[in-house]
């Protein structure tokens, strides 16, 4: 007979074209939801890590050799800064950087923006440096602006109906501004007398920058003297030698007599 048996035809060659098209989308719509979720579960993970990096902070001492001992930090110090063109910010990260050094078995540091930062949050803090830039007609930088809005309606409240209390803070402020102006570093000065009013204890005197001179060289100068006070306030000597050393000019530039030969 010339009839094929049923279902045992060749396949029709449509459907595998079909197949054949499709595979390369399917497995590419699998590896996007491989990557989407193994992208989010590596976020969740660095979250974590950064959560409790400082928590988790320990120095190591080598002894005998072959045996390490850790000593968990003591005390935590938090550098908050306002800034309006990243001056403050800048200086805030030195400044972390140079505390983890110097107090590197004893303390650990973070910096963090004022923007978004909420007062309530200084309640679980103990050590807190201030470095807040003024702005316009003395007034606080756009990312502090709510901050010290907040400040204003915790300082008007009654001590009585406070929710939270400040007075067991240790801090210094560093302001930053310009003498050219007539609310000359207004900002940092309103954070140093409303925390000195609460009670807070203050570490080192308010330091004020000009940058219409050298405000570089005034927060150095306010540093040096910043150094004896949080080793009164650690309770451990400074580590001089492993400071954080600025990096050497390239090269530098000389003006010589007219006439000289180079």
């Amino acid at each position: 007979s010339l009839r094929r048996s049923a279902g045992h035809g060749p396949r029709p060659v449509g459907a595998r074209l079909v197949v054949m098209a499709l595979l390369p989308a399917l497995l590419a719509v699998c590896s996007i939801f491989v990557l989407f979720f193994g992208l989010a579960g590596l976020y969740r993970w660095s979250k974590r890590v950064r959560g409790h990096k400082l928590v988790s902070v320990h120095a190591s001492t080598k002894s005998n050799g072959n045996t390490t001992a850790k000593a968990q930090v003591s005390h935590r110090t938090l550098v908050l800064f306002g800034s309006q063109t990243g001056t403050s910010e800048g200086f805030a990260q030195e400044l972390v950087q140079e505390i983890n050094v110097r107090f590197s078995s004893s303390t650990a540091a973070e910096a963090r923006d004022l923007d978004g930062f909420e007062l309530e949050t200084l309640e679980h803090e103990d050590t807190v440096v201030f470095l807040v830039s003024t702005y316009g007609d003395g007034e606080p930088t756009d990312s502090a602006v709510d901050f010290f809005a907040e400040l204003d309606k915790y300082m008007e409240t009654a001590a009585d109906e406070r929710l939270f209390t400040l007075a067991h803070l240790s801090f210094a402020v560093f302001g930053l501004g310009n003498r050219q102006y007539e609310h000359f570093n207004a900002s940092g000065k309103k954070v140093d007398k409303s925390l000195t009013s609460l009670g807070c204890s203050q570490i080192h005197t308010l330091g004020l920058g000009d940058d219409d001179q050298d405000i570089e060289g005034d927060f150095q100068s306010w540093l040096a003297e910043l150094w004896p006070k949080l080793e009164n306030k650690f309770g451990v000597k400074a580590n001089e030698t492993m400071a954080a050393e600025k990096p050497l000019p390239l090269f530098s530039v000389k003006t010589l007599p007219q006439g000289t030969r180079a």
